[in-house]
């Protein structure tokens, strides 16, 4: 699940504290759909591996550039896979090994209980 791009950040509304609500002003702008925000999705015991991305110029979002469109920093995501092969990255993305950040680097290691971040039940 795409939680943040250069859009904005789909994780909450900007009344439930969004520091990077989608918006803009006019006619052609994206806005946010505080309905279909991730934390609502989580309560209802849907279960996402987050990832983040930048700008998105292609197909339906290129005119965006010409707008009045709220526009922020690009995000990044971390994909925790067996090796760097298109095939490891799409299985680890499958199986939500994999976190989104707004901010700086990480290297993290994700430990409960002794055991490390997988999906299996």
């Amino acid at each position: 699940m795409e939680i943040y791009n250069s859009w904005g950040s789909s994780e909450c509304s900007e009344k439930e504290g969004n520091p990077r609500p989608i918006k803009g002003t006019g006619p052609k702008t994206l806005q946010e759909y505080p309905e279909g925000s991730i934390r609502k999705a989580l309560t209802h015991n849907c279960r996402f591996g987050f990832v983040a991305g930048g700008l998105d110029d292609r197909c339906l979002y290129a005119d965006l550039f010409d707008t009045n469109q709220e526009q922020y920093s690009p995000g990044l995501t971390a994909i925790l896979a067996k090796d760097h092969s298109r095939t490891s990255l799409i299985e680890a993305l499958q199986k939500k090994t994999c976190y989104a950040t707004t901010g700086a680097k990480h290297n993290l290691g994700l430990y409960i209980g002794g055991e490390k971040m997988r999906t299996e039940r």
